[in-house]
């Protein structure tokens, strides 16, 4: 077996794994951890979503197509499950939206292919066209 790597990573629970080591046959790849909480917890995000002027649906609309392009990644590269992303979506913008389909939903449901849905994207097509023309 050959060590791949070893270090300090931090884990989907705001945690940290203190060492961290993979081992490697020709047809077996195995991680062997040894856990530990020696650093303090990550500082709360100072990002809030602004919800007095945009709605959650808003958010959505946009995060929901970004997670599902893959915009979105653990430390090693690897994809989410839309459960931890969304969870740590909801823990950086300080607002529940642990289940991005279900308030998605909701809006299909009342304003299924109406203005509403759309109206964020044409928006935020006007500032990235307005500031690409300012640039």
């Amino acid at each position: 077996m050959k060590v791949l790597n070893t270090g300090v990573i931090d884990n989907s629970n705001g945690g940290q794994i203190t060492m961290t080591e993979v081992h490697a046959t020709a047809n077996n790849v195995q991680e062997v951890q040894t856990p530990g909480n020696d650093n303090p917890a990550p500082a709360e995000s100072p990002i809030y979503f602004e919800k007095s002027k945009r709605s959650k649906a808003d958010l959505l609309r946009i995060l929901y197509p970004m997670y599902k392009l893959g915009f979105f990644t653990d430390q090693l590269g690897n994809p989410l499950p839309e459960k931890e992303a969304f969870q740590a979506l909801t823990d950086f913008f300080h607002i529940n939206i642990k289940v991005p389909t279900k308030n998605l939903g909701e809006t299909r449901k009342v304003d299924n292919d109406s203005e509403a849905n759309h109206r964020i994207f044409k928006e935020l097509q006007e500032k990235l066209e307005e500031y690409l023309n300012n640039a």
